[in-house]
Parts: C-alpha cells; structure tokens; sequence
C-alpha cells in the first residue's frame, strides 16, 4: 500500500462513515445504511497504529457528519418535533452540572440514550398526528388548514398521551431504580436517565404541542411523503395480513424457538470486565499488558473483603488463619493468579525475621497479633496498614493479582 495512503486511511474512513450515517436520517432516510455506516471507520481503526490519525478520524467523522447532518436536524424540528428529545438532553446535562455528576463511562451514555428514547416518542405521536390530520381534512373539508392542524394536535395528544405517559412512566422508574446502588456511577446513570426521560415527555406532552398549534399546516408534499412506502412496510403488511388469515401459528413457533436458542446462549454468558479486553490484540495498550503480565504479578487486581461483627475481629488468629487458607485457595486455582497479598503475609515476613526457626508461624494469641502489628507501626508508616485493614480492625482486603 501507497504509504502516503496509509497515513490518510483512517481519516478518509471517518469522513466517508460519516457521510453514510448522516445519509440514513432524512431527507434521504436511507436506513438501510445504519448498520453499515460504521463498518468503513471501525475497519480502519482496527489497523490503525498512530493514536494522532486516530483521534483525527473521530474529529474527522464528526464533523462530516454535522456538516450533513445539519438538514436533518432542521427537517426534526420542524417536522418531527425532535425538540423533546434534545431539549431533554439539554435537562439531564444542566441537572448533572447542578448535582456535581461527573462525565463518566456510564453518564457518557446517557444523552445518545435520551436521544433514541425521544425520538421514538416523538415518531409515534407525530405518525398518529398524521393520520389524525388526513382524516380531519376528509371528515371536515370545509373548515381551513389551519383548523386541521389543530384538530389533529389535540386529537394525536389526546389518543397517544396516555400510552406515552405510561411508557415513559414506567421507563423512568425502571431507571431510577438504579439508584439503589451502592455505586455513585451507577446511582448518577439511573437517576440522571431518569430524570432526562420525565423532562423529555414533560416536553412532548407540553410544549410541542403548542407549537406544532403554532407552526404551518402541513403541505401536500410533507403529507404525501408520510404516506409513502417504507423499508420495512411489506414485511409488516405481510405480518398482517398471516395474522388477520389465521395463520399466527408458525410465527409463534418460530419466536418460541428464538427464546429457546436465546436462552440456551444465556449459559454461554461470561463476564469479561478487563480493560485489555476493550482493545484489539494489536493495538499498544494490550502489548502493555501483556509486558506487565510477563513481568511483574499482573495488571487485573481483586478485592476480596473479609468483614468481622465486631472491632478487632482481624486481630484474632482464627480468622487470620482462615485468610492464610483463603490465600492459598485463591492461588492453588486453575486461572492465571500471579500473586495474592494480605494482612497475613505482613505477619508472616515479619515472624521470619523475630523467629527464622519457626518459619513464618502466624501468633497464637490475639495479643501476640496486636505486638506485632503495634511493631511494623512504629518502624513504618500507619498508612502502609491502610491498604490491607480497617482502622478498628474490623474490615480487612484481600487482594489478588490475576494475569
């Protein structure tokens, strides 16, 4: 390959991915491109070893989709009353800056979420907006356009209000039940969801009304286009017509069989929460990994928390036996554990060096735990306990180091 090429092959994927995913939405509404407009950019990426070209070709994509994208934003507004969903989006980041959330992972996600959540109540209240005012203008012929538009706005809120405030209901509750969590991320996520769905259906049920009473009737172009067949209209035509023929059956069986193939892979499930798993083999990060994990104990690290009932459950010499035990459970595993630490490792170097001949024996007594550890307190830092205890001594870490 051309080397001068190469340096612009991820850049170029970007701008072309961006012009395919702009194409999707309207005017042109090629869907068929969504699932493909990603593909040219991410291909690229794959192969792509400078991480300069590759933020260039995220700024890149971006941009060429902005740039194209921009008539679609106006056909939205003025057309599909897409405002519930960026004005909710525009809540939710307000509500964050106010209550001090950070932009995290999780967060990150919650505008691209609230988008797709909007959008899809705004569809369904503006295709009912549609068909309310056609029969307006067939059922009414002698009252003004303008009278049409009102008629169908009330009509489409009336009839379609109800199922929106229950869906977005329900919805909103489902999230905020995050925040039941013990993790500040997770509780930010749900109750930020939350909150931008109710904002975004406060919106739609309120203010887009109005202003669609306000806005021009729409023209015989825009509802011709609406009439207008789409993509996936046969196969929901033909769904209909099997159903209304009598003839559900097999698409029960079908689905059924569907459910059982899904919840077959349900046991094939497993957690992969490591970070070099985000990255392609070839990709630097990952060859960071790997050297750490050839050279030192690894780079995955996991807490185990041993909690007492009481303070000073840590001190007593059963229970720093059971976490000697623990210990060697852990590193005797069938998985690649490069090193396991705890209290009782410190306890156990340090008996060494009191008692060689007695091979690193943990105390007997209670008492004996509390000398030594008032020893390693004095002749270090009272942080360096920190790491693997409580100050009451009633919680302690274990922690093991996987490769």
């Amino acid at each position: 390959m051309n080397p001068r090429w190469s340096r612009w092959r991820t850049p170029a994927a970007g701008a072309l991915s961006g012009l395919l995913f702009a194409l999707a939405f309207p005017p042109v509404g090629a869907v068929i491109l969504l699932p493909l407009a990603l593909v040219p950019w991410l291909v690229a990426l794959a192969g792509e070893e400078s991480r300069g070209r590759a933020l260039l070709s995220g700024l890149v994509f971006g941009l060429v989709n902005w740039c194209a994208a921009i008539p679609w934003i106006v056909y939205v507004v003025t057309h599909y009353g897409g405002q519930s969903a960026i004005m909710g989006v525009v809540w939710v980041l307000g509500l964050m800056g106010l209550i001090g959330a950070p932009m995290d992972p999780w967060n990150i996600m919650t505008p691209i979420l609230l988008l797709a959540i909007g959008a899809g109540h705004s569809v369904q209240i503006l295709k009912r907006y549609y068909e309310e005012y056609a029969r307006a203008r067939t059922t009414r012929p002698d009252v003004p356009s303008v009278e049409h538009n009102r008629i169908a706005v009330i009509e489409a809120t009336v009839k379609v209000g109800v199922v929106m405030l229950a869906a977005g209901t329900i919805a909103s509750l489902s999230f905020a039940s995050l925040a039941a969590f013990g993790l500040p991320t997770i509780k930010n996520f749900g109750l930020c969801t939350a909150f931008g769905i109710v904002a975004a259906l406060t919106v739609e049920m309120t203010f887009i009304p109005a202003i669609r009473v306000l806005m021009k009737p729409p023209s015989q172009e825009q509802t011709d286009r609406e009439k207008r067949e789409e993509y996936f209209d046969p196969i929901l035509e033909k769904l209909a017509r099997t159903v209304r023929a009598g003839r559900e059956r097999p698409i029960v069986w079908v689905f059924a069989v569907i459910i059982l193939v899904a919840l077959g892979g349900l046991l094939r499930l497993k957690v992969g929460n490591t970070l070099g798993a985000q990255f392609f083999e070839r990709n630097a990060p990952v060859h960071g990994f790997r050297m750490a994990d050839a050279r030192l104990a690894g780079t995955r690290v996991i807490q185990v928390l041993i909690e007492g009932d009481k303070p000073d459950t840590i001190k007593q010499p059963d229970v720093l036996n059971r976490m000697d035990q623990l210990g060697s459970f852990i590193a005797h595993q069938p998985l690649p554990v490069g090193k396991v630490v705890s209290l009782v490792d410190l306890l156990k170097q340090m008996s060494i060096v009191m008692d060689r001949a007695g091979g690193g024996k943990l105390p007997d007594t209670t008492q004996g735990v509390a000398q030594y550890l008032l020893l390693y307190a004095m002749g270090g830092e009272e942080e360096d306990l920190a790491h693997f205890v409580d100050h009451d001594f009633q919680r302690s870490q274990q922690p093991h180091v996987d490769r």
